[in-house]
């Protein structure tokens, strides 16, 4: 199921279908910008270590921004690590709407017309019933007021997951009303 918002369209994928290439893939990071958990190992493992160099020179970074990094050999152009945890991979009460409404704000500084995310919670210790409408309300906060992003595609890692995003965003999107 997808949703328009405003010019967007917000869908979730199931990571088993997840796009190869891109303009920018988001990952969930620590304020330090270390790739030790979560969707960050996987590709520093798939693509080296030096994703993570590149990430950690630009931190720490205050919980709630985003750093842009090259994307190496991911067939992204470009990375976003969205800040939501601090060093030990805990959740930072009110990062995740902030992360999400910079991931947008990236992504139409970069002239990217989509953005694939995992979700916030992916590697961190937080449950994800507290980190899902933090990220989901704050991309709605800066898609409310219209973007250049045409589409939004957040990661699942099965079905279960899925609808949770689903749910999670329509509560997200009563409660504006």
């Amino acid at each position: 199921m997808a949703f328009n918002v405003i010019n967007t369209k917000v869908e979730w994928v199931l990571e088993a279908r997840k796009p190869t290439a891109g303009p920018l893939l988001v990952i969930p990071a620590n304020d330090h910008l270390w790739m030790g958990t979560g969707p960050g190992l996987e590709i520093k493992k798939a693509h080296g270590k030096e994703l993570e160099v590149e990430a950690v020179r630009q931190g720490p970074v205050e919980p709630g921004a985003v750093v842009e990094t090259s994307a190496g050999g991911t067939g992204f152009q470009r990375l976003l690590h969205a800040a939501v945890l601090d060093q030990e991979n805990h959740w930072v009460p009110g990062a995740g709407r902030l992360a999400a409404r910079a991931m947008v704000e990236a992504a139409e500084r970069l002239r990217a017309s989509e953005l694939i995310a995992y979700p916030f919670h992916r590697g961190a210790h937080v449950r994800p019933e507290v980190a899902l409408p933090e990220m989901l309300s704050g991309l709605l906060d800066a898609l409310e007021r219209g973007s250049s992003v045409r589409r939004v595609v957040v990661l699942a890692a099965d079905a279960t997951e899925q609808t949770v995003l689903q749910q999670t965003f329509l509560q997200a999107l009563s409660s504006r009303t």
